[in-house]
């Protein structure tokens, strides 16, 4: 996938979500800027679901930067739901959309000395200018407003991205960058925990063995590294006993 095609599905999302977040707000019960940012960043929580699957342990030092971006964040998401609750929400997700990444881009630039190409220049030049184009298209009476909380909202969502970025950087590259992959079921610990007798009935049994499918010497190897802890023979420990039942149950049964 190009990186101009992610942008336009991302600021789909982004454009169509705040659209609905404008018409929530609308609603009677949830006109509150205030309430509706706390229920939005408490289903942030959500994530702690998939603790159970396994997680990287970090650096205190990680945990309190990536802290200190959500509590931003919550802030950012306090200034942007209110102007979207007062003002209207096409100019003001175009100012925000041009300041946030101008706003990103200069910090970086001066605290971590990354350089601003000839591309990049054009691009904030466009970005800015684009911003006060759609500022014009607001009331007058609300321009100051509308101005005041996208440059308030951008410099929130700027300081949270980039303190997201910094403690990104401590996160190992492999848990990163790894290729997909489903959500598997700890067998492995099943194996060394409540399926080790299950695990060795049937596959150290003098039946298992001297069918001759496999080397036995082979299969107790790998099933005693594995509850030593040596080895990781979880899918082919897990693959043995499958072919064990199924030989069970439709080849002794015959």
């Amino acid at each position: 996938m190009s990186w101009l095609f992610a942008a336009l599905i991302a600021a789909f999302i982004n454009g169509t979500s705040a659209i609905f977040d404008k018409k929530l707000l609308g609603k009677q019960g949830l006109a509150d800027p205030v309430a509706y940012t706390f229920w939005v960043g408490i289903l942030g929580l959500l994530v702690l679901v998939v603790i159970p699957f396994g997680f990287v342990a970090l650096p205190l030092k990680t945990i309190l930067i990536a802290l200190l971006g959500g509590v931003i964040f919550i802030f950012a998401l306090f200034t942007f739901f209110t102007a979207l609750y007062k003002y209207s929400a096409l100019g003001f997700l175009q100012m925000v959309g041009g300041f946030t990444p101008v706003l990103t881009l200069f910090v970086t630039s001066v605290f971590f000395q990354n350089t601003i190409g000839l591309g990049n220049t054009l691009g904030l030049i466009i970005l800015v200018c684009g911003t006060f184009v759609f500022l014009r298209t607001e009331e007058h009476g609300a321009r100051y407003g509308v101005f005041s909380l996208a440059v308030l909202s951008s410099i929130f969502f700027s300081a949270s991205d980039i303190l997201k970025k910094i403690a990104l950087d401590f996160v190992p590259k492999e848990n990163i960058y790894r290729s997909k992959q489903g959500f598997g079921v700890p067998i492995g610990q099943w194996f060394r925990g409540e399926l080790k007798d299950y695990l060795c009935d049937n596959l150290l049994s003098s039946d298992f063995l001297g069918r001759g499918y496999f080397k036995p010497v082979a299969v107790k190897e790998m099933v005693n590294l594995h509850l030593s802890k040596q080895k990781d023979y979880s899918f082919q420990l897990w693959t043995l006993l499958m072919f064990e039942l199924w030989h069970k149950k439709f080849m002794e049964d015959k």
